[in-house]
């Protein structure tokens, strides 16, 4: 009969390990994952397992990954001639505590990974951190990290920078400084790539249902039991107010498309992709039009005036402050980089951001005070701003309930990952919406079968 799970520590297979003692903790976000489990080394001629080893745990009947980490505490007992071996361990996401950089950064990185790929932002700078400044033996500095960045998981906060300095700083200190600019998670998953993230977007391969074997979101349903469904109002905050003693934030720059025939362009604020920002307190923005190719553009300058303050027949176009849009003489080009802008603004103090559909459904508004202390923050604060108000808006949902491995559809191996997007529904308590797979406990039961605890939460749009 195959063991339903392979445990290798150090290099070394082990017999899966008691059911009773078997648990698998994975937590999206910040949290180091756990793993609980005991050997049974019946004829004591097992190698000792090694604390500070690599452990790694897959399903025997696909492969599949489902821990990887450190041993932290292994512990032997006997009984009569045989021994234990009861093993706990910590992903790889305490990598993050061991880890020293030392590195110095002038306004504006740009950084090409070891894979060729060109990184600008906060992604230039953990790229090049954990690929070429960690500090080793006897302070040496310069090397690589055991962890993983890579653009597929590393996610863009922020495109551009001021200087920064990482003197001797852990891994998550560093980590943290750009997450906490910009409200983004990370993480470190079980293969050691680096999650750095504002919402995972990763679609589930099967939706829960309290009738199985329905289709809901596309997606086959599972069934689930022990169904909890908790609202949390005690987070909800819906009116932001921003506060920056003038400081100014470090030059931003844009690019965007042109048809050869639009004349205004929206410049303002449209999500964490897009660094176009326009608080009061926005400074005169540079503008550039490409006089190129498409393919090797040639940015040239272009004179801005201010609607209802300049003479427009003396500029190239016109900045409307109020609308964030900007008016030119003559069409740019029909490119996907066509116009190109550049620009600085200040916070100057108490500047509200609110959302106004929660102020609606709750009848109050939650106040919350953000502050601009350097440019940094500053140019990071509006996407912090959209992170903030999507998250808090409204009261945190939180779904726990167990499904059985058996549940899933004969022959097929995929099973749920943290950081999935998964349609749920629930008949009784009138739930039908797509939750986000937060926490994922595994457990053996009867020998054979894969018990998965999930917790499930929501992310308002």
């Amino acid at each position: 009969m195959t063991a339903p799970v392979g445990v290798t520590i150090g290099g070394v297979a082990y017999p899966t390990t008691l059911e009773t003692n078997f648990s698998i903790s994975s937590v999206q976000g910040r949290t180091v994952s756990t793993f609980d489990g005991t050997i049974y080394d019946r004829d004591a001629d097992l190698a000792v397992p090694q604390e500070a080893a690599d452990i790694v745990v897959v399903r025997n009947d696909t492969a599949g990954r489902i821990f990887g980490g450190l041993t932290s505490m292994p512990t032997g007992r006997t009984e009569g001639l045989s021994r234990y071996w009861d093993i706990q361990a910590q992903s790889y996401t305490c990598l993050l505590d061991t880890i020293l950089f030392y590195a110095t950064y002038a306004p504006g990185f740009i950084y090409t990974n070891t894979a060729g790929q060109s990184l600008i932002g906060d992604r230039a700078i953990l790229g090049h951190l954990f690929e070429k400044c960690v500090v080793g033996q006897f302070g040496a500095t310069g090397g690589a990290s055991e962890i993983l960045v890579s653009p597929t998981y590393v996610q863009q906060g922020v495109n551009q920078l001021s200087s920064l300095n990482f003197v001797y700083q852990y891994a998550r200190e560093a980590v943290e400084y750009f997450a906490s600019l910009v409200n983004f998670d990370y993480y470190v998953d079980f293969y050691k790539y680096l999650h750095y993230y504002y919402r995972q977007t990763i679609a589930a391969p099967f939706s829960l249902s309290s009738t199985p074997g329905e289709t809901l979101g596309g997606l086959t349903a599972i069934g689930y039991r022990n169904l909890k469904w908790k609202r949390d109002g005690t987070r909800i905050r819906n009116n932001y107010l921003v506060f920056g003693a003038n400081t100014r934030s470090n030059i931003q720059y844009s690019i965007m498309a042109g048809n050869g025939s639009d004349l205004a362009f929206y410049v303002g604020f449209q999500g964490p992709n897009y660094p176009i920002a326009a608080p009061p307190g926005y400074d005169r923005i540079q503008v550039w039009v490409n006089t190129g190719t498409n393919a090797a553009p040639v940015w040239t300058a272009q004179t801005v005036g201010l609607t209802n303050i300049d003479d427009s027949a003396s500029y190239d176009c016109m900045f409307d402050l109020v609308n964030q849009t900007l008016l030119f003489a003559d069409a740019p080009p029909n490119f996907a980089n066509a116009v190109r802008v550049g620009y600085t603004f200040t916070y100057l103090g108490g500047q509200p951001y609110a959302v106004p559909g929660s102020i609606t459904k709750y009848g109050r508004t939650f106040s919350q005070r953000l502050v601009a202390s350097d440019a940094n923050t500053a140019v990071t604060m509006q996407t912090q701003l959209k992170n903030l108000q999507q998250q808090f808006g409204y009261g945190l949902q939180i779904l726990t309930l167990s499904v059985d491995d058996k549940s899933f559809p004969a022959g097929n191996t995929n099973r749920f990952s943290v950081g999935q997007w998964v349609p749920f529904k629930n008949a009784i308590l009138g739930i039908n919406q797509s939750y986000w797979i937060h926490q994922i406990t595994t457990k053996i039961i009867g020998g054979q079968l894969l018990e998965y605890a999930l917790e499930l939460r929501n992310w308002t749009t």
